[in-house]
């Protein structure tokens, strides 16, 4: 299978989660968030059974960002998909938004997602030529 996520900016984090858990299946980390003072806050992880466990290109390259870079990161770190491609976006920080009483509002980064080996999705993924487990 080929899944393809290049020029994929991302999306809801829950959602690279669930589709992790479609390929990855078990009781296996996705991501792990920490906060921006450097606080392990949690890990999700997803218990559910593959749909497949046939082999699995993933695709990526400098537009792949996001909640992408989290489904890209848990592929490879768990040894479930071989990355093709270039190193990714490199956008793997969490952002809250802060209103005020006069509408309007600001956009903080509070913390950042990391790989299931705990590599930092900030700084994009490399590409392995082969699994480490």
């Amino acid at each position: 299978y080929i899944l393809d996520l290049r020029y994929n900016l991302g999306g809801i984090a829950q959602e690279a989660v669930q589709i992790a858990g479609m390929f990855m299946g078990g009781d296996k980390a996705v991501t792990y968030t920490v906060s921006n003072t450097g606080e392990l806050l949690e890990g999700l992880d997803v218990s559910r059974r593959a749909l497949t466990d046939k082999p699995l290109i993933v695709r990526v390259n400098f537009l792949t960002a996001s909640a992408s870079e989290i489904l890209a990161g848990a592929l490879q770190d768990n040894c479930r998909a071989v990355l093709v491609g270039t190193k990714t976006f490199g956008k793997g920080v969490i952002q809250g938004i802060f209103q005020f009483a006069d509408g309007s509002g600001i956009k903080l980064t509070i913390g950042k997602y990391l790989t299931p080996k705990r590599s930092s999705l900030n700084s994009s993924i490399k590409l392995m030529k082969k699994c480490r487990e």
